[in-house]
């Protein structure tokens, strides 16, 4: 039932019903937590007053104790005599009494209960007659009147004790007090806590089965969808969506079954293209249905695309035909090229043997030229080194006649030479006949002497044979040298006249090498026109070969391209079969929409 409620009513509206729901959770629970916190912060309130009036009554029992010392004090001061003590007791009294009396004001200006002021009331007038009483004693005590402050001291005591007693019940009802302000409020918090957590259990429960079934009515249809839009990603359009409601979730059903049937209906269509009926009509739903339109511009297009294949399979199998009878006579041109080709590169062949032939043969030439041309280089550089020889020769020749020449004079210079010793022999000779005669006159003692003139004798005459002797040498060797110089100027003649007829015959070797240069560079000239035809014709040959080759290639690529010509008309003739298995005619109930089965018929 609960599920049919929910249903029934609008997700926003069920969103809002939690949202409430939990709003008015979070506000108990906030209420309930204000109150604890106001009953804490009562609480909190009250620990520092119960803390300062405990204070205050524990520093008033202090100050109390502490006049009870002093009458016993000022007895002892009255004893020393010392001026100072007794006013520093006088003077302890005052500040004890003004202690004691703020102490209480400090209490009774506190916000406590009935009780402690009734306890209060009681202690105020016992402390003033106790601080009264105190005041009398000390003065009493400080003026010597020992016994009357002894007297006095039950009665003291007494005040003391009531006082005291006062003070400490006043101490008591403080902390009784405190204690139970601190049960109440601690009471309080726990049943606050109590309150909040059933309030707020009950609630969460309520929330938590709200939302389940929420959660269930929202998310189990929605999985649904997710599991068919899942489905129709991968293609698979033959899904169902069985959820029905009137909330939004419904109309997202509503909208995915629409959906389903649209991509039906468009699945169906593309079939019906598929088998080849384009008679089928597309409607879109609106401007907006792209892919409906797409499927109009497809359908538009494949009916203009199968016009155009049509016509151009007809004009494709009409041009095959002509392309056929074309083809054939161009083959059989191609053939009649091919017989002239071979016959020429028969003829290029034969032309090719003798323009080598010829080759050789200029080949040869060149060489034997170049042989002539070795010689005629050797001949110039001999009649070259000849000349070198005979200028060589003609320059020693006239050394020799410079040096035959010069040994004339020397022969004359030593004639003269010799001319000057033969006269030194000729005076050796008068003076050694003089140092005879000298000797001889001198007798005994001059026999040494005359030895010695003899010998100088015999050398004057050994001295002028030498010099004859050597005179008629030198006669010899000038008249040699007069016939030396003839010879050489003879052979230097002969030299100047062979060397003449070397440089002409040089000239004449010059001229003759240059005319079979230029006659051997002319056969190379030839030799080289000769080869430069042979490798023309070779590549004249090889070229004729591949035109007879390209021209039988030809021949047969042209049957290959006339059996290739045969397939395609075949391929045509089937093409134009495909074509015309397509309907283009569309019928009256050929429309297909999103929201009507396309019809099948026709």
């Amino acid at each position: 039932m609960l599920r049919n409620v929910l249903q029934n009513i609008a997700v926003r509206e069920k969103l809002w019903f939690l949202s409430g729901l939990l709003v008015f959770a979070v506000i108990i629970v906030w209420g309930s937590s204000y109150q604890s916190f106001r009953a804490l912060k009562s609480y909190f309130d009250a620990i520092p007053v119960h803390l300062v009036a405990v204070q205050q009554s524990a520093r008033a029992n202090m100050v109390t104790e502490g006049i009870l010392g002093l009458p016993y004090q000022a007895l002892i001061t009255a004893d020393t005599k010392n001026t100072d003590e007794e006013q520093a007791v006088r003077a302890r009294m005052q500040q004890f009494a003004e202690q004691l009396r703020a102490h209480l004001a400090e209490i009774e200006a506190l916000p406590l209960q009935a009780s402690v002021r009734e306890v209060l009331a009681v202690a105020r007038p016992a402390a003033d007659q106790y601080l009264v009483k105190a005041d009398q004693l000390v003065r009493l005590a400080l003026n010597g009147q020992r016994q009357q402050v002894l007297a006095d001291m039950p009665q003291f005591l007494a005040m003391f004790a009531k006082l005291g007693t006062s003070l400490s019940r006043l101490e008591a009802l403080i902390g009784e007090e405190a204690a139970r302000r601190t049960t109440q409020e601690t009471a309080t918090i726990a049943s606050a806590r109590q309150t909040s957590f059933i309030i707020s259990l009950c609630t969460m429960l309520l929330a938590f089965a709200l939302s389940l079934g929420t959660a269930h009515v929202i998310t189990a249809p929605l999985v649904e969808m997710a599991t068919v839009a899942s489905q129709l990603a991968k293609g698979n359009i033959n899904q169902q969506i069985l959820h029905h409601s009137r909330d939004e979730i419904g109309t997202l059903a509503t909208a995915f079954r629409d959906l389903i049937a649209y991509i039906r209906n468009l699945a169906e269509a593309a079939t019906r293209i598929s088998q080849g009926d384009l008679r089928v009509q597309v409607i879109p739903q609106s401007a907006h249905d792209v892919l409906s339109l797409r499927f109009v511009a497809m359908l538009a297009d494949l009916h203009d695309m199968n016009s155009r294949m049509q016509h151009g399979a007809r004009t494709l199998a009409s041009s095959i035909d002509q392309i056929l009878v074309i083809l054939q006579q161009v083959t059989a041109s191609t053939a009649e090229t091919a017989t002239s080709v071979s016959e020429t590169a028969t003829t290029v062949e034969e032309v090719k043997q003798t323009a080598y032939v010829a080759t050789q043969n200029a080949q040869q030439v060149v060489e034997n030229n170049q042989r002539t041309v070795q010689v005629s280089q050797a001949g110039e550089q001999a009649v070259e080194a000849a000349l070198m020889g005979m200028q060589h020769v003609r320059a020693q020749m006239e050394s020799i006649a410079h040096s035959v020449m010069k040994l004339g004079e020397q022969s004359q210079t030593i004639g003269e030479i010799i001319t000057t010793v033969n006269d030194l022999a000729e005076r050796s000779n008068l003076l050694a006949i003089n140092a005879g005669i000298e000797a001889a006159k001198a007798g005994e003692a001059g026999k040494g002497f005359s030895v010695v003139a003899q010998e100088v004798k015999n050398l004057a005459d050994q001295s002028k044979r030498a010099t004859a002797q050597v005179h008629t040498m030198l006669g010899d060797i000038q008249k040699a040298a007069q016939v030396a110089i003839l010879v050489t100027e003879q052979g230097t003649q002969s030299a100047e006249l062979g060397a003449t007829q070397a440089i002409q015959a040089g000239e004449a070797i010059r001229a003759l090498s240059k005319n079979i240069l230029d006659a051997a560079q002319s056969v190379t000239k030839i030799s080289t026109s000769s080869q430069q035809q042979l490798i023309g014709m070779d590549q004249v040959a090889s070229a004729m070969n591949s035109i007879k080759l390209a021209s039988t290639q030809n021949v047969e690529g042209m049957k290959q391209i006339e059996t290739a010509i045969r397939d395609i008309h075949l391929v045509g003739q089937t093409l134009k079969e495909l074509v015309e298995q397509y309907k283009l005619t569309t019928p009256a109930n050929g429309a297909v929409s999103s929201q009507s089965r396309p019809g099948l018929s026709g």
